[in-house]
């Protein structure tokens, strides 16, 4: 789970790459914000069967992914490892969770290519929680996140999981 020195270590990007978390964290004081926390599933396998190479290439075709899902004003950054967290400023549970289900389907249909290996695929599990303004904040919320993406895994994998039902 979240440590509060790995969130304070962890960069959330916006499309041109200037923002870190403390930005992140002033919009979700002053906004009701999305937070999606997203792990590549079976990374280790793949870094098993492929090799590193093949991992660092997943990572990259997941990431340029989300990046081209993003809206302006939209957070994106990795966490560690194949843990990445996304944050979406004024959106509704609903708008966010069929993002994240858009997303999590665009991911399941890509295929990662290299000259060395053969082709395959990846998946993504989601955890999804929000920020209130003067309510929880950005910390409590990616903990929250952070809790619903381990249980995506242990749910099976590819799949997101909200803390509420969307409306």
């Amino acid at each position: 789970h979240l440590s509060l020195r790995r969130q304070r270590q962890m960069c959330i990007r916006d499309r041109d790459g200037t923002s870190c978390l403390r930005r992140a964290g002033s919009v979700a004081a002053q906004a009701r914000c999305a937070v999606l926390v997203l792990d590549v599933d079976r990374f280790k396998l793949i870094n098993d069967t492929y090799g590193h190479a093949a991992g660092d290439a997943a990572l990259r075709s997941f990431a340029d992914a989300v990046r081209r899902a993003l809206r302006d004003g939209d957070h994106f950054g990795r966490m560690g490892g194949e843990e990445f967290a996304l944050i979406l400023p004024n959106t509704r549970t609903r708008e966010a969770f069929l993002f994240a289900e858009r997303l999590r389907e665009a991911i399941s249909f890509m295929t990662v290519e290299m000259r060395e290996v053969r082709a395959f695929g990846i998946t993504v599990s989601i955890g999804l929680s929000s920020t209130e303004p003067g309510g929880n904040s950005l910390s409590d919320a990616l903990q929250k996140a952070d809790r619903l993406l381990y249980s995506a895994k242990k749910g099976g994998r590819n799949r997101v999981m909200s803390e509420l039902v969307p409306a």
